[in-house]
């Protein structure tokens, strides 16, 4: 019986590695493109540089989804605890050993060159003669990037980390070069058009919320012209401090029927706002838990 146990945990992992091999063998069947390692177009940097306790260093952090690696800050060499640190360099691969499984990878950009990285945030450098960084960078925020790099991690709930060996075994497709600048090129010019689309967008909500102030402030400079003005505790029965409805002692089904009904209750402990003149017809609004308004804005 024991024998069978111990055989039972070699059997699932074989099964796991015949499914990965039948999903990678899945992706290279539909891909018109050939399948290859990270591992054949990734090489892992090993500069490092000794922290000098008075220099400064920019150091860099991975977004979770693609979102880009930035700058995380700017430390005094005094304040980092070790004495090395690995260097990143433009168009290095990063990932977060952590957050991988999280879309935390990209590329690094030009004004990020030269900064320090721990150990969690391996690079690597990206063989160019057969696979372009920007290709990588947008290759690297789909799904199946994703699924990829989830893969590759392992541990237990708060401690999964990328395994990079596992990491580089993983197969991408990879197109020639000329077909990578032109996907890169194709996605970037869809990019644009995205962005200017959510600019007249953001243009056109500016002008929306433009139109409605000025609809709302003139219409009530008429009503304003229409009535004369009074002191608000003339015309409320009570001015409270925002305690909700039913310490007052009534319920916002009563407020509802008042809205509906149109009906002026002669509860005192309900606050009514009533313009004065002779309305043609009365609309209810209620603008907060503790006050109903009735207004002659609609003739």
């Amino acid at each position: 019986m024991s024998g069978s146990n111990n055989r039972r945990p070699a059997r699932q992992k074989e099964g796991a590695q015949h499914e990965r091999a039948a999903r990678e063998n899945s992706a290279a069947a539909k891909s018109k493109w050939p399948m290859v390692r990270l591992g054949e177009v990734l090489t892992r940097s090993d500069e490092t540089v000794e922290i000098d306790p008075q220099a400064a260093y920019r150091q860099i952090t991975v977004r979770l989804w693609g979102k880009g690696v930035v700058e995380r800050g700017r430390v005094v060499g005094g304040e980092i605890a070790g004495s090395r640190r690995f260097v990143a360099r433009r168009s290095h691969f990063i990932l977060s050993r952590i957050d991988a499984r999280n879309g935390a990878v990209g590329i690094v950009p030009q004004d990020l060159d030269g900064a320090i990285v721990t150990n969690d945030f391996p690079v690597f450098n990206v063989s160019s003669s057969r696979l372009l960084p920007s290709f990588l960078e947008w290759m690297s925020r789909t799904a199946e990037f994703v699924d990829l790099c989830r893969r590759a991690s392992e541990g237990t709930t708060n401690r999964v980390r990328l395994q990079e060996e596992r990491f580089l075994q993983a197969q991408i497709p990879l197109p020639p070069l000329p077909e990578q600048r032109r996907i890169v090129e194709r996605i970037e010019n869809l990019t644009g058009e995205v962005e200017v689309a959510l600019l007249f967008n953001l243009q056109a909500q500016a002008d929306s919320d433009t139109l409605m102030k000025g609809t709302t402030d003139r219409m009530f400079k008429t009503l304003f012209e229409r009535f004369p003005t009074t002191r608000l505790e003339k015309v409320t029965g009570r001015i409270t401090k925002g305690e909700s409805p039913e310490w007052q002692g009534f319920s916002y089904e009563e407020i509802l029927s008042i809205l509906v009904d149109g009906d002026i209750p002669s509860d005192p402990s309900i606050t009514l706002l009533v313009p004065l003149g002779a309305p043609r017809r009365r609309i209810g609004v209620l603008l907060e838990p503790t006050a109903v308004f009735s207004s002659c804005l609609i003739s």
